[in-house]
């Protein structure tokens, strides 16, 4: 395996791709956040029954929550079972707060 010729130049290519896929994203994002809105204005025009609503738009979705459990401890090690105690009643609190609060949990 060879060396990148110029790192700073490959540096500078990756965070110009990342940055451009992002505003694509973002562009994406809003489109869809448009149709769907005229989506629900029709609906609401016609005067729409639940079930036209879900078969048009699907179930509604709820807020997500991202649950990174690395960042619940502060310790890069479980040692002892106090810290595996520790770390699981942590991480079911932030999952239980996060479903109490009617958010879907996304784990990473």
């Amino acid at each position: 395996m060879g060396k990148i010729p110029d790192p700073e130049s490959f540096r500078q290519s990756i965070l110009l791709n990342s940055s451009m896929i992002s505003r694509r994203r973002t562009d994406a994002q809003g489109r869809i956040n448009g149709h769907f809105s005229e989506m629900q204005e029709e609906l609401s025009a016609v005067k729409g029954t639940d079930g036209l609503r879900y078969a048009c738009l699907g179930p509604p979705l709820k807020p997500r929550c991202i649950v990174k459990p690395v960042a619940l401890v502060g310790i890069t090690y479980l040692e002892t079972e106090e810290d595996v105690d520790n770390f699981l009643r942590e991480l079911r609190n932030r999952l239980a707060e996060a479903v109490r609060a009617g958010q879907r949990v996304q784990i990473r």
